[in-house]
């Protein structure tokens, strides 16, 4: 009878355990969830009201992390290969979006979308779920750093490394 007893509540402790885990988690998920479509609605945003329709601005500028201006696009990037970086949040007019993790959303730029012109016909060159040339821009949250990866705070001096994240 003692053995029922503890049987039971050791399976009770555990149900109870992994039903806290699962609400959790969901909590996570939807903070996580609900800055990539904040980010994605500012993007659009930006790209809609830019004077030059599509394009869409670099990733943050690493040489302003940590100061006032932390945020803002860079000036130029790459627009002939993708371009990966923090998410430029003050060029966007939004605050800085952060996952569940409290890390800053990342953005990728597919090449092509840097100058005019750009319509219809501008082909993107990332790739979603192995599908070739399906994305102009992919924003998405770093999470956790997996074993391996080191995270030290960023700043201007010391700017995130992509392979970390």
């Amino acid at each position: 009878m003692i053995m029922l007893v503890i049987f039971v509540l050791s399976t009770t402790a555990f149900l109870l355990s992994a039903l806290s885990h699962a609400g959790y988690q969901r909590e996570n998920d939807k903070v996580t969830n609900d800055a990539l479509a904040q980010a994605k609605a500012a993007l659009i945003g930006f790209s809609a009201k830019n004077t030059t329709p599509g394009l869409l601005p670099c990733p943050e500028q690493i040489s302003l992390i940590g100061s006032a201006t932390e945020g803002s696009a860079d000036g130029s990037c790459s627009n002939t290969l993708p371009t990966i970086g923090r998410l430029p949040w003050r060029t966007l007019g939004i605050g800085p979006l952060k996952d569940s993790n409290g890390e800053i959303l990342w953005y990728v730029l597919s090449p092509g979308f840097r100058t005019s012109p750009i319509n219809s016909d501008s082909p993107s060159q990332l790739a979603v779920d192995g599908t070739s040339n399906s994305a102009v821009a992919i924003i998405f949250s770093p999470g956790i750093p997996i074993n391996g990866q080191v995270r030290p705070t960023p700043t201007a001096s010391t700017p995130p490394n992509v392979t970390q994240y």
